[in-house]
């Protein structure tokens, strides 16, 4: 948000430094996982609901090796 050349990640959520809504902070993440058929399957295997964006995430993000 310091940088005068940075951009927001989504038109519905500009750069500032407030709450955004939470429907479109979640659309936004659902976003970048699989579609329907590969997420249902991932969250099967995995035991997490397909809905349970923050888990899947948190999952994709271990899985990668990135281990923060």
């Amino acid at each position: 948000m310091s940088d005068p050349n940075g951009i927001p990640v989504s038109t519905r959520m500009p750069l500032a430094r407030r709450l955004h809504d939470p429907h479109v902070v979640y659309t936004w993440l659902l976003n970048l996982l699989p579609e329907v058929r590969t997420l249902q399957t991932i969250g099967a295997i995995l035991r997490i609901a397909e809905t349970d964006v923050f888990a899947l995430l948190r999952w994709a993000k271990n899985f990668r090796g990135h281990s923060r």
